[in-house]
């Protein structure tokens, strides 16, 4: 009775994933991204051109990556390493009460993570970036004393899954990931650079096989400051004619925005409805978002239902 199995599966690839946030948007810019090759790409992703509308298979992808993340943290633990992967373990790895407070005495050990109002249960521990900008770490190693000298008392660690492709790949060229995975050096170099660290640690495993490959890697700091540089610039830009189309047409060819980027005259635009969208939603410098046609600031997460009912919605993009 293979319908009985069939029945079953076809149960599984209808099923809803939850994300964490149930909100489909990112409210800023990650720093997962701002390594990204295409100035309108990550402009259309900071105006929120188009709702992420995943496959239940897609989104158990997603999920698998989370906890891979977790596992390969937990093998590194069992090593003898002092691995932090939320805020409440970073304070009790410095013997810390879990208060704001303890992130200003890691300040005086050399670590700068970010100082939220209050800390929560199994919290992300965040970098300090400019307003709209914002990244969240996989983890910070405690550095075994033996290697202190060479790489600093703190090094974040970034954890990849890579397909077959990409994994052989990158063990065939043996560079940096500067060279091998641009978008993923970015990263990690950003949380290098920000936490006040020299170096950060890229994990990246086979989700064929298992196989790990680990690189240390040295941060550049002027490659931060010009990536934040460019992902601000392209934040205050106020149409998608002034942020430049990628040369590389493969990128192209797996974007989400192609439609919308390459369309012709003839073509139906699908944009999403939200504030963001909107020619009156403006971004300002104290990372919150002003309508300039009701004159008033814009809550967080009613930015969809705000725009679906408002009679002064203007769509960005024609």
């Amino acid at each position: 009775m293979q319908e009985f199995a069939d029945a079953i599966h076809d149960a599984i690839a209808h099923l809803g994933i939850s994300d964490e946030d149930d909100f489909p948007f990112r409210h800023h810019l990650g720093a997962s991204v701002i390594g990204n090759a295409c100035d309108r790409y990550l402009w259309y992703s900071f105006r929120w051109m188009q709702e992420p509308s995943h496959s239940s298979r897609v989104k158990r992808i997603f999920k698998r990556g989370h906890r891979e993340e977790e596992r390969i943290l937990d093998m590194m633990r069992s090593t003898g390493l002092v691995i932090s992967s939320s805020i409440t373990e970073l304070c009790d790895n410095f013997g810390l009460p879990h208060e704001p407070n303890s992130i200003e005495i890691m300040r005086n050990y050399g670590l700068h993570v970010y100082k939220p109002n209050k800390i929560e249960p199994n919290q992300q521990i965040k970098v300090n970036l400019p307003p709209h900008l914002g990244g969240s770490m996989n983890g910070i190693m405690h550095v075994p004393a033996n290697y202190v000298g060479i790489f600093g008392y703190f090094m974040p660690i970034e954890v990849k899954t890579h397909n077959q492709r990409s994994f052989a790949a990158m063990k065939k060229n043996d560079a940096s990931i500067r060279d091998n995975v641009p978008v993923h050096f970015i990263q990690g170099n950003t949380y290098a650079v920000k936490t006040g660290c020299t170096h950060f640690l890229y994990v990246a495993e086979n989700k064929n096989d298992d196989e790990l490959r680990l690189k240390q890697e040295q941060a550049i700091p002027h490659v931060t400051d010009l990536n934040i540089i460019r992902a601000e610039q392209i934040i205050y830009k106020s149409s998608e004619l002034e942020t430049a189309q990628t040369g590389e047409k493969w990128r192209c060819r797996i974007c989400d925005y192609a439609a919308t980027c390459h369309r012709k005259k003839k073509d139906v635009l699908n944009i999403a409805v939200n504030c963001r969208t909107c020619v009156n939603a403006q971004p300002m410098d104290d990372g919150s978002w002003i309508c300039r046609a009701l004159g008033n600031h814009i809550e967080k997460y009613t930015e969809i239902a705000i725009a679906a009912e408002c009679p002064h919605y203007e769509r960005i993009i024609k």
